[in-house]
């Protein structure tokens, strides 16, 4: 029903002429559709889909915003060329640039449109929650109707919409986190950088970057107290000794635990740990010394 499931296109006429649901037969976007049902129940997989949304909506904001800074700045120079009689020679770039800003126009505007339209469905189901007690009927969940509404704050905080995303893609996989988790990875690989540790995200996939910064962000946040406080010391790239958090810690994480499945270390490849390398070569000659002592004495 994606071919009829948009707004009527002649409110004023009676029959079925309806538009499909912006963005078909490209990809599905149910929450446009005339059809789609939801609830309370649902209210978590709503908040993910917003979070989603939201930052697609705020990166095509940040192009739009960069193109129009371009677009702006070259028929400024056209305007002076005008005046001063000399040949403008960006017409080309004018003309390219402007038509990526009308595309990207049109992106932003279907990401606002959506941010729109999953807004009211949250902000109905909030309201059938409210008058569920009302109605005598009986609701199964986990918070309470303040952390319902909580969910809905906005931050101001690149890093926490991200977190929450790469949360939210373990449980929804229907949900694209990849773009999420790479920008998490850069963040933690910039951490681990300020502290004097070796790159790490940037050697796994972005299936094990999104297993591996989760581990990572969830040790953060059981150190520094909150999500809040954890997101506040990996933007201002704190130490990570002040949290407590020493290499064994991070050899016990799912970091480590990827690492070695990304060959790092193997049967045939001595412990080539990047916290723990000299010691491991330590170990490797203590070894041979032993090996070739009982060669001797053999």
């Amino acid at each position: 029903m994606c071919d009829v499931g948009g707004v009527k296109l002649r409110p004023d006429r009676k029959g079925s002429d309806y538009a499909p649901v912006p963005g078909y037969p490209r990809e599905r976007n149910c929450i446009r559709c005339r059809f789609f049902l939801t609830g309370p129940a649902w209210l978590p997989a709503l908040n993910a889909k917003f979070n989603h949304i939201a930052y697609q909506a705020m990166l095509a904001a940040e192009r739009y915003n960069n193109f129009t800074e371009q677009v702006a700045a070259l028929e400024e120079r056209r305007a002076e060329c005008e005046v001063t009689g000399r040949l403008f020679t960006g017409a080309f770039d004018l003309e390219k640039k402007s038509a990526l800003l009308e595309a990207e126009t049109q992106t932003l505007d279907r990401w606002v449109t959506d941010l729109q339209s999953i807004q009211r469905l949250i902000l109905r189901c909030i309201e059938i929650n409210k008058n569920a007690a009302n109605d005598g009927l009986q609701l199964v969940a986990t918070g309470s109707l303040f952390d319902i509404q909580a969910a809905l704050t906005i931050t101001e905080s690149e890093l926490h919409s991200i977190e929450v995303q790469c949360r939210n893609a373990v449980i929804y996989p229907e949900i694209d986190g990849r773009q999420p988790t790479i920008r998490r990875s850069q963040l933690l690989d910039t951490l681990l950088h300020v502290n004097k540790k070796p790159l790490l995200f940037s050697r796994l996939s972005v299936e094990q970057q999104l297993q591996a910064g989760n581990a990572m962000m969830k040790l953060i946040e059981a150190r520094a107290g909150s999500l809040e406080n954890a997101v506040q010391f990996v933007e201002a790239q704190g130490r990570l000794k002040e949290l407590g958090i020493v290499d064994d810690d991070l050899m016990a994480t799912r970091a480590w635990r990827c690492l070695k499945s990304f060959a790092i270390c193997g049967p045939r490849n001595p412990c080539r740990h990047p916290w723990k390398r000299k010691e491991s070569k330590h170990a490797s000659r203590r070894s041979a010394g032993t090996t070739q002592s009982q060669r001797q004495y053999a």
